[in-house]
Order: structure tokens, then C-alpha cells, then sequence
């Protein structure tokens, strides 16, 4: 790591905004860390593994990389095209980034474990809302933008589970019938329950201290 890099992912998961970064580093429990940097425009690719000790600005053992956060606020006035410019090229940075932790996840690169449910975003919110308004505002943004993605993934009951059976009928060219439209409902219902408790199991191991946190797959 060198001064002025901009930490742009841990181990595939985005960096929305950086109170996330040591949260990550005490979580990964020493293990090495696959940090995704911009360095003079360029992304970098960097290996780091953790230390476990103390610093004299805080002497309680922790997880640390050696390094210091520095989160500089800058305040441009933009006008409408330049800002809107500037919202498509973020939202299109982040977007991407949402697909490649994706990725990581389903190809079995990064764990599960990394995803936040509804506590572990009110946790997130808290942190973002001690750091200042735009922390937040970047926070909110950032949960807005992976709804709506989410939202159009082909599972039924999301708006794109619905494109893709209307899909499916146009190239029939007939309507399927209510008790098979019910019946995919139902199973996309289901499916994203079943996602629902995972994360939730997930954000309450996550508030268990160290010690009790391993005998939780």
C-alpha cells in the first residue's frame, strides 16, 4: 500500500465508504486479505495479511495493516450535465463492482459470510451517520443502487422474475396458465426467504464477540 490509494474492494467486496474497511480486517481474523486499490488511476492489485497487535494511539490488540485512513471530503459545484456524468460513471463503477463480488461469491472465491443482511446495514448506517451527512448519503445511495439490481434479477416475484415470464410467453406466444404462474410465485417466494434468514442468521453471528463467533457455521 502506498500514500493516496484508494481502497476499492477486500477480497471482492466493495468499499462503499471506509469505517467498512477495518470492520473487514478484524473479521478476516488474520488471514490474508485481497485488497483491489486505484493508484494513480490505475487498479491494483495487492496481498496483505494482517498483524495482531497494538499502536500507541490505541495499545488494545487488533487486527491491523500497518496503514492510516485518510477520507478526504471535496465539495465541487457541479452543473446538471457534469453532475449527471458524473452519477452514470459512479453508479456504473459500483454497479460493476456488485457483479464481480457477485461472481466471487457463486464461483466460491469469497464466502457468503460477507453479505449484510438488515442488522449489519443499520449497523453500516450508524457507522456512516458518526462519520458525517455525505458518509451516509454515499451509504444510502450505494443500498439503493444494489435494491435495484437485485430487483431485476430473473426471480420470481422481482420485477425481473416478471420480465422474464412475460419473456417466456411472448415467445410462446400464450399466456401460461394461473396455477403455473402461482406455482413459480410460490417458489421464488420461497427462495427468497430462504435468503432472507441466511442473512439475518448471518448479521447476528456477526454481533456474537470472536470467541462464540466460530462455533456458528
Amino acid at each position: 500500500m502506498q500514500p493516496g490509494d484508494e481502497i476499492v474492494s477486500i477480497n471482492g467486496a466493495p468499499m462503499f465508504f471506509w469505517p467498512r474497511i477495518p470492520e473487514m480486517i478484524q473479521q478476516n481474523e488474520g488471514k490474508p486479505l485481497e485488497f483491489e486499490v486505484v493508484r494513480n488511476g490505475e487498479r491494483v492489485a495487492a496481498t496483505i495479511e494482517p498483524l495482531l497487535t497494538g499502536v500507541e494511539q490505541d495499545p488494545q490488540e487488533r487486527w491491523r495493516i500497518g496503514v492510516a485512513f485518510h477520507n478526504d471530503v471535496i465539495t465541487r459545484q457541479l452543473g446538471f450535465g457534469a453532475a449527471l456524468s458524473e452519477s452514470l460513471a459512479t453508479n456504473k463503477k459500483f454497479a460493476f463492482l456488485i457483479f464481480e463480488f457477485l461472481g466471487k461469491i457463486f464461483s466460491n472465491e469469497m464466502s457468503p459470510r460477507t453479505l449484510e443482511g438488515p442488522i449489519g446495514i443499520a449497523r453500516l448506517s450508524g457507522q456512516a451517520a458518526r462519520q458525517g451527512l455525505p458518509d451516509l448519503i454515499g451509504l444510502m445511495a450505494a443500498i439503493s443502487l444494489n435494491l435495484g439490481i437485485f430487483n431485476l434479477f430473473p426471480i420470481p416475484v422481482l420485477d425481473g422474475g416478471l420480465i422474464l415470464l412475460l419473456l417466456i410467453e411472448g415467445f410462446l406466444r400464450r399466456d401460461l396458465s394461473l396455477r403455473v404462474k402461482e406455482r413459480i410465485q410460490q417458489v421464488g417466494f420461497a427462495f427468497l426467504m430462504l435468503i432472507a434468514v441466511f442473512v439475518i442468521y448471518n448479521d447476528i453471528v456477526k454481533t456474537l464477540p470472536e470467541r462464540f463467533e466460530r462455533f456458528f457455521p
